[in-house]
């Protein structure tokens, strides 16, 4: 379960501006700063990325004890002010446990065509969201924001009867799209009759809403499933600025968040330039629950890499080496020296001297660096939640101030480890949805 708190409908317009700005101070912290803006590769290069205190503590640290500190579990050996800083954290982020009402219990075999078990998790309980949505406010329609081959709008229209638009930059999706619905539609044997239709548009700020898309969005409920970038921004103010019923959307990719479209409450509005540079989208869009549940021993990554850019510093390697793309491979039993010979191997043209002595000891050195660094990892995690949250708090606070808080909250319901970008917003105009 997540140690972390949640944000519904009930939370006033003014706690949700507390909470940003609590947000914004703990992310101006300088141990969040360093957090932030210190690579993990260069964290043994460029000096202490959180307090001496911590460190120290961290070097009596275990790779479980890396994980628990993911989780918001703090090991008895715990300075204080870690702990004040773990509490902190846990208490701003918001909850990412799923939050399920109806759903089915597996698609339809002849929906499952070409999805892989993520995209048919985020379709099954997505579409059973919308669906109760789209029965709260009354309405039928449904329009797919960033639709690519349709997988989402097939099963609102074919399963449960809806009528869907799919609005789409790339027509070569919007093809792929129709074939797979006419494929679908000949195998399927169900109750769903809705319908399914297809725009090639490019929207990337609200400025291009025309005519045309007014009256698709016409009491309509309008859904984005992991709209990248500046497109979920967009998308909330197709929202507001059109006569659409209600919204179900889901973010990512907020490294690709431009400065048109975020901030967009008043809140940080006024703070932008203050704000900006304390967010990493991309440090964001980590994963904490997956990273939190993996083999221990596969969390070696972090201090190996940063072990290895050390020497490569010392050696006078100058071209930066970025050593995640290399995707090297190694085994439960394999030491640092082990993994730095896989590294240098398929690096033929690296000018070094010989290196055997340093890697070895680096290997005895790795005892310690290696857990200590996933620890210090383990906090980067806990504050990317808070940068994920901020972002999300922004765009409810958007939402309060544009159509009224009434009717929309923040709300999990894809399983983290699966799908971590699972914080959606959902929102009805004043006077559609029912109690």
């Amino acid at each position: 379960m997540s140690c972390y708190t949640a944000v519904g409908p009930e939370m006033s317009s003014e706690n949700i501006k507390r909470r940003i700005q609590a947000c914004e101070t703990f992310l101006a912290s300088n141990t969040c700063r360093r957090l932030i803006r210190t690579k993990m590769t260069r964290s043994l290069v460029d000096g202490p990325i959180v307090p001496e205190e911590w460190m120290r503590a961290f070097l009596e640290g275990t790779l479980e004890d890396a994980q628990a500190l993911s989780r918001g579990l703090l090991p008895s050996w715990s300075p204080l002010s870690l702990r004040e800083f773990v509490e902190e954290a846990k208490s701003l982020a918001i909850s990412r446990d799923p939050v399920v009402s109806s759903e089915m219990h597996s698609l339809p075999k002849d929906m499952r065509i070409g999805l892989t078990a993520k995209k048919e998790h985020e379709v099954l309980r997505l579409s059973a969201a919308v669906a109760d949505q789209a029965e709260r406010v009354n309405s039928k329609k449904v329009v797919d924001i960033g639709s690519g081959k349709g997988y989402l709008g097939q099963v609102l229209a074919l399963h449960y009867g809806l009528d869907v638009v799919g609005l789409e930059a790339q027509s070569s999706h919007n093809a792929s799209a129709q074939t797979r619905t006419e494929r679908v539609r000949a195998l399927k044997r169900s109750r769903g009759n809705g319908t399914i239709s297809s725009l090639t548009r490019e929207i990337n700020t609200a400025d291009e809403i025309n005519a045309e898309l007014q009256r698709e969005c016409k009491d309509a409920i309008i859904v984005a499933l992991h709209a990248c970038g500046d497109l979920t921004p967009t998308a909330i103010q197709l929202f507001a600025k059109t006569e659409a019923s209600a919204l179900v959307l889901f973010g990512c990719c907020y490294h690709r968040i431009t400065t048109d479209c975020f901030p967009m409450g008043p809140t940080l509005r006024e703070r932008s330039s203050a704000i900006m540079p304390m967010l990493d989208g991309e440090l964001g869009c980590h994963a904490l629950e997956e990273w939190s549940k993996r083999e221990p021993w596969r969390l070696r990554s972090h201090g190996y890499r940063a072990l290895l850019e050390e020497l490569f510093e010392e050696c006078g390697v100058e071209e930066p080496i970025q050593l995640g793309r290399l995707k090297i491979r190694y085994q439960p039993t394999d030491l640092f020296e082990d993994y730095a010979r896989r590294v240098l191997s398929r690096l033929p043209d690296l000018k070094t001297p010989p290196l055997d002595k340093d890697l070895i000891s680096r290997s005895e050195r790795s005892q310690h660096v290696v857990p200590s660094t996933a620890c210090v990892y383990a906090l980067r995690l806990l504050t990317a939640a808070v940068i994920e949250s901020v972002i999300v708090l922004d765009r409810l606070e958007f939402l309060q101030d544009s159509v009224g808080g009434e009717n929309s909250s923040v709300r999990a319901i894809f399983d983290p480890v699966c799908s971590p970008r699972n914080l959606g917003l959902f929102a009805a105009k004043p006077g559609r949805a029912r109690a």
